[in-house]
């Protein structure tokens, strides 16, 4: 990878634990309609000397089949752009329905809880 022109080893990004990962297989449990494509991937980032994540490679997987892709930076731009854009989708699933919805079910009963005991 390259910062400031100075070329780092992944390697070297390994050993000094400057790797970060964002997985999303999680996401292969999806049941689709046998003509939809959903890809769950995982995001490789770098920590630069700034103390910045930026982006390392995205890998593209999905459960249809043996299709895999890694994008890079240095991939053409619209495949590239496309690989962000599905993990901008699965991260964004990851949060609402992970995340945030079990928080809005469980508040939804504490909300309905008052009301019932405390009336209007």
């Amino acid at each position: 990878m390259y910062d400031k022109g100075v070329i780092i080893s992944t390697e070297t990004l390994f050993l000094n634990h400057k790797l970060f990962l964002a997985d999303y297989s999680f996401l292969d449990s999806i049941s689709l309609h046998s003509d939809f494509v959903f890809y769950s991937p995982q995001v490789l980032f770098y920590l630069d000397p700034k103390g910045s994540l930026q982006l390392f490679a995205i890998h593209l997987r999905t459960n249809k089949g043996p299709q895999s892709q890694v994008m890079t930076k240095f991939s053409p731009p619209n495949k590239f752009l496309f690989a962000k854009m599905h993990a901008a989708l699965a991260d964004a699933q990851s949060h609402e329905f992970v995340h945030h919805l079990s928080i809005h079910l469980m508040m939804e009963s504490v909300a309905i809880a008052r009301n019932n005991y405390l009336g209007n």
